[in-house]
């Protein structure tokens, strides 16, 4: 955060990479305010949040970018509006579940899509994507900054021509994400979405270096693929041991944030990494989180394939659908199932342990972004301009600042998820082929043995073997205390399946971590004791929440 001078003053969180180098954004911005008032945001390139305060006129301006990159939390109180640590509440104090939006608890519980911007924090809530929050002498008020289209469309003439704009744009998010920076840590593994951005770090000139967890699993071990990225481009990579890493391994030193029950399994794993990358003397890391989201939901492959290159190269991809599934799958699921209307895409999953209530008001929310099914991609479109990836984005934002390290996300570049949204379904898939315009963008960057590879790797194995029965002892207690946030949510009888040790599938796992997450979070916040091993001390204690 940053003050321009009086009498406009200006919080500022984000990137501006238009600037040129030296630019400060809050003069910048302060400059853009007295030209254009309300609209000094519109059209601004970058990832922003900013408030802003006019005391001659009696207005203080809020607003998240327009792509949710950078996410704030307001208060609305007596006219008026607190932004993020301005309001003590987001930092300590109990939380009932009574107090908590129904929905966002059964958004939570069930793993689903962000619907709105509740939060568990009573009387806060986080602004939207693009809204614009203003406070005056007239009251309260909103408007929206131009923001993403849904329904844009793309059309390349030539496969070439499309490889090359996604190559550039790629290489562009990376230059764009570490403008004025030297040296950067990039999260590795041997995968499609960390390598190309290491590898084009060190293009860029960066001095980079690698980070890759390191198990002993087959089904989990990266390093070799990793070390090839690094040696093909030229950086050294650094294992992050990852074996007794697991979820809740040191209980007292779990690290909690103090807004938000969101947790991931793999914190220690993510805690292990930041602190290699501050002992290396880095101040920015580098994700490759949202690759997934780009690519997904390219279930018309085939048809847009058919359009632009002829039945030829189209039937020869149906036909290594057909090896692999056999032909009524690849008819089905491949050429017919596509036909039906984009909307379908959009139906959501509902865990199978959620309760009446959680499923009905899961199955009552809205969608966001409103326009959804205009989209090319609807469920492309919900993940890749998803709530709660950008939530989850800047959850993981706090967690690296506390070893005083910046998270760079070049992967939700606007422009690149621009190109995602609008491009035909033959650039993300090709039947067997995943991500076919993103290998054709990395030849010669990436080593072959990468850039060709079918598989991915599973980390799950540590989270599976922290969970097994007898592993976590006091789970039991901490899960059946008295106003459980899972409660009127999950099903008793899951929950006790779980503390069992019942843990037949993946969603039982995740939800079983969903109320630890919860309660170890509960707990924290109300100063309640760990329990069993860990008596008088509190949940995060250690971690300073």
């Amino acid at each position: 955060m940053g003050i321009a001078p009086e009498p406009l003053s200006i919080r500022f969180r984000g990137l501006l990479p238009s600037l040129p180098p030296g630019t400060d954004p809050h003069a910048f911005l302060a400059e853009r305010y007295r030209t254009l008032g309300d609209r000094f945001l519109d059209g601004l390139d970058g990832e922003f949040a900013v408030a802003l305060t006019d005391r001659e006129r009696g207005l203080r301006l809020v607003a998240s970018d327009p792509y949710g990159n950078r996410r704030t939390t307001i208060r609305e109180r007596d006219g008026r509006l607190a932004v993020d640590d301005e309001i003590p509440e987001l930092a300590a104090g109990p939380v009932a579940a009574a107090a908590i939006a129904p929905v966002r608890l059964a958004e939570f519980f069930g793993f689903a899509e962000l619907s709105s911007g509740a939060t568990f924090v009573p009387g806060t809530r986080d602004l939207l994507p693009g809204e614009l929050r203003i406070a005056g002498p007239g009251g309260l008020s909103s408007r929206w900054l131009p923001g993403p289209d849904p329904g844009r469309r793309l059309a390349h003439r030539r496969w070439e021509e499309a490889v090359e704009e996604f190559a550039a744009l790629l290489g562009d998010a990376v230059a764009r994400s570490l403008a004025g920076v030297e040296r950067c840590a990039v999260w590795l593994s041997g995968g499609l979405d960390s390598s190309p951005l290491a590898a084009h770090a060190a293009r860029l000139g960066r001095q980079v270096d690698g980070l890759c967890w390191q198990f002993s699993h087959p089904a989990g071990d990266e390093l070799a693929l990793a070390t090839a990225v690094g040696r093909h481009a030229g950086f050294a990579v650094h294992p992050v041991p990852a074996d007794d890493a697991g979820p809740f391994a040191d209980l007292a030193a779990w690290p909690l944030h103090p807004a938000t029950p969101e947790q991931t399994p793999y914190r220690e794993l993510h805690e292990r990494s930041y602190r290699l990358a501050a002992a290396l003397g880095h101040r920015v890391v580098v994700s490759g989180f949202s690759g997934d989201q780009l690519y997904s939901g390219a279930r018309r492959w085939f048809w847009t394939l058919l359009a632009a290159a002829g039945p030829g190269r189209a039937i020869d991809r149906l036909r290594e659908v057909a090896r692999a599934w056999g032909w009524r799958r690849a008819v089905r699921s491949h050429l017919l199932g596509p036909l039906l209307p984009r909307r379908r895409a959009l139906t959501r999953y509902l865990a199978p342990y959620l309760t009446p209530r959680a499923r009905e008001l899961l199955e009552a929310a809205p969608y966001w972004p409103p326009d959804v099914a205009r989209a090319r991609r609807p469920h492309q479109a919900e993940r890749v301009l998803s709530l709660l990836d950008s939530h989850g984005g800047e959850v993981e934002r706090w967690f690296a600042a506390r070893h005083g390290l910046e998270l760079r996300l070049p992967l939700r570049d606007p422009r690149l998820v621009d190109f995602a949204l609008a491009a035909a379904d033959h650039l993300f898939a090709q039947g067997e082929v995943s991500r076919p315009v993103l290998r054709a963008a990395t030849r010669g960057l990436l080593p072959e043995s990468v850039r060709r590879r079918r598989d991915k790797a599973h980390f799950g194995v540590a989270v599976t073997r922290n969970l097994a029965a007898g592993r976590l002892p006091w789970a039991g207690e901490l899960l059946r205390r008295d106003g459980a946030l899972w409660r009127g949510f999950v099903a008793e009888a899951a929950v006790e399946r779980w503390l069992a040790g019942e843990l037949p599938e993946e969603i039982d796992e995740l939800g079983f971590l969903q109320c630890l997450n919860g309660e170890l979070w509960r707990a924290a916040r109300a100063g309640e004791p760990l329990p069993a091993t860990g008596a008088g001390t509190t949940p995060g204690q250690a971690a300073g929440t």
